[in-house]
């Protein structure tokens, strides 16, 4: 089962399609008319006024028509379902930091908890595979490891109370306890948890 700080479990909609928007419309700048210092007869004012003005649209209007052009990308034509749709598995990481000279101590915790837990729920068909990887250049904000669990599909990603309890019967309440107190003794002596990262394949076709 995930190794993690808390239970509380995302919640997680069955798909959702998220889309990146890229460009943008072409900023029209307004052109203002400035009056001159000089004095001018009304009726000439209205008539250079009124020439500027529609010049001023004209140039305006061109300028929107240019920019739409340049700038407005085309409309993508993908649909969901024809064109892409999600995978049916839903892939869980973990990634963990570990201290210093904890290596071998967080290995073997994770050996009689995070494995052997997930062991049981790949025999139960909760889970269809779970991996552990290792990160051999970690800078001083990244992970040391990383904690991937395979699931089905999101039904078994989410859970339920009847999945929980058929775990329960066969991994063994005593050993989700002893697994909560090693968490709590050591894990959370020697590991941080990074990040945990819930993802599906995205199939184009």
């Amino acid at each position: 089962m995930p190794e993690r700080v808390g239970k509380s479990k995302l919640l997680y909609s069955k798909f959702t399609a998220i889309t990146f928007s890229s460009g943008f419309m072409g900023r029209l700048l307004p052109i203002k008319s400035r009056r001159h210092a000089v004095e001018r007869p009304r009726s000439e004012m209205r008539k250079g006024i009124t020439g500027m003005k529609w010049k001023h649209l004209a140039l305006s209007a061109a300028a929107a028509v240019s920019a739409m052009a340049v700038s407005a990308p085309a409309m993508a034509k993908m649909d969901l379902y024809e064109d892409y749709e999600s995978g049916q598995e839903v892939i869980e990481l973990t990634t963990v930091q570990v201290d210093d000279g904890q290596f071998d101590t967080y290995l073997e915790g994770l050996k009689s908890t995070w494995i052997a837990s997930n062991e049981v729920a790949k025999k139960l068909g909760m889970i269809k595979d779970y991996r552990i990887y290792w990160n051999p250049a970690p800078t001083d904000h990244s992970f040391d490891l990383v904690l991937e669990i395979v699931y089905p599909s999101v039904k078994e990603w989410a859970g339920s109370k009847a999945e929980y309890m058929k775990f329960l019967d066969a991994y063994g309440k005593a050993n989700v306890d002893q697994g909560d107190e090693t968490v709590r003794k050591l894990y959370n002596q020697i590991r941080k948890i990074t990040g945990t990262y819930v993802m599906r394949e995205v199939i184009v076709h």
